[in-house]
């Protein structure tokens, strides 16, 4: 018995002495660990204040002036003044088309 345990040993020594190790049985080359990844990411950035109120009755008064409407009654019937549909129209005519 011990005798065999002698010829494991000198045999692991010779398997480990032909790569560089006189105590391993078996040798393999390391690795780096890859941890850093790169996730790439989409996503649309919303923005939730709420838009003045002129912009919100733009369309409504631009299209209303087209028809003919003055600003006292275009500002009447969407329950604004007639500077805040001034406003409005003056941004509405200066947005690129």
């Amino acid at each position: 018995r011990h005798q065999m345990i002698q010829e494991k040993a000198r045999m692991n020594s010779t398997i480990g002495a032909e790569y560089g190790s006189a105590t391993l049985r078996w040798w393999t080359w390391t690795e780096r660990i890859r941890a850093n990844v790169k996730v790439l990411i989409e996503s649309t950035i919303v923005d939730r204040t709420p838009l003045p109120v002129y912009q919100l009755i733009a369309n409504k008064s631009i299209h209303l002036h087209e028809l003919g409407f003055s600003k006292r009654k275009i500002a009447k019937l969407l329950s604004v003044d007639d500077k805040t549909v001034a406003k409005s129209l003056n941004w509405i005519c200066r947005m690129p088309k």
